[in-house]
């Protein structure tokens, strides 16, 4: 049955979101309902919000043992749909960044940079600035972005906002090197402006979905660092530090580490540290169950 009254759409989705949530329903079964639903969607608010609730289903919520495969599934399907959107339309340019979000495969990676470079073209497709970084940052995820295409971009778009993308994809090359020196230059390099340093840890999170494995030297660093982030950083600041590279993006998917148990250690081992900070890892300690609960749902 086909729903054509966007509201009943929107309740449906809604509820099956709360039930994946919730452990209620498995993560596979809704993606599979949220993909289905895509291509009859004409309201935007609600295509943008389905999109987004699949990628954090496909990242978080997956089954371990089969989420790579999901994440090629989810791919191919967002590409697939971006080709099929209507020429020039909203939902066309939606799908188009959502599937360079959620590239994982050679394959997609090469369709990516296609479009990138001009080699596919999609009739009405706008390729202003903000959709060619939305997928240059996708190829250099990929291996298919250079430096040199980080450089052009940033000479062309030499705004803030330019040069914050610009170091987003920097970070996003999938080095264990460049990972270490993002990581060091966030925590501490107060120089750098804190918008900036966001994007920045928006790239180093970039291979946590495909491998996992890369971030496990940063979950010690991570927790040794806090004291020192309240200590010389101001409460703002110090609050995004700890909520943004706390490694949840690991929970249930790094054998061997347990994010739970250190962030219950990390509060027991510090019985002065700040309300805000405690407050922060008990959240995110929280999320993580959520998390791990909902992989076993969908198992």
């Amino acid at each position: 049955a086909k729903f054509e009254d966007s509201l009943t759409r929107g309740v449906i989705l809604a509820s099956a979101w709360d039930m994946t949530r919730d452990g209620e329903m498995a993560a596979h079964d809704y993606l599979r309902l949220a993909i289905t639903a895509i291509p009859g969607e004409q309201n935007m608010s609600m295509l943008d919000l389905t999109l987004r609730h699949i990628e954090e289903a496909v990242r978080t919520f997956v089954s371990p043992a089969t989420r790579l495969e999901a994440l090629a599934k989810v791919g191919t399907h967002l590409l697939f749909l971006a080709r099929a959107a209507a020429a020039a339309s909203d939902a066309q340019n939606m799908l188009v960044r959502a599937a360079a979000r959620m590239a994982t495969t050679p394959e997609h990676f090469a369709s990516i940079k296609a479009l990138y470079t001009g080699e596919e073209t999609l009739q009405g497709l706008d390729l202003d600035l903000d959709c060619r970084w939305t997928l240059l940052i996708s190829m250099v995820r990929g291996g298919v972005g250079s430096e040199a295409e980080i450089a052009a971009l940033e000479v062309e778009d030499g705004t803030m906002t330019g040069h914050q993308n610009a170091a987003a994809a920097r970070a996003t090359v999938a080095s264990a090197d460049v990972k270490r020196a993002v990581f060091d230059a966030v925590m501490t390099d107060q120089s750098i402006p804190n918008d900036t340093r966001w994007a920045m840890v928006s790239g180093f999170w970039a291979q946590a979905r495909t491998t996992p494995d890369m971030y496990v030297p940063f979950v010690g660093d991570y927790f040794d660092s806090l004291e020192r982030v309240w200590e010389e950083n101001t409460f703002h600041t110090a609050e995004e530090l700890t909520t943004l590279l706390f490694p949840s993006d690991l929970a249930g998917y790094a054998p061997g580490v347990d994010v739970v148990r250190a962030g219950h250690e990390w509060i027991d081992a510090h019985p002065e540290a700040s309300a805000g900070a405690v407050r922060i890892i008990r959240e995110r300690i929280d999320v993580c169950e959520r998390q791990m609960a909902n992989q076993v749902a969908d198992a």
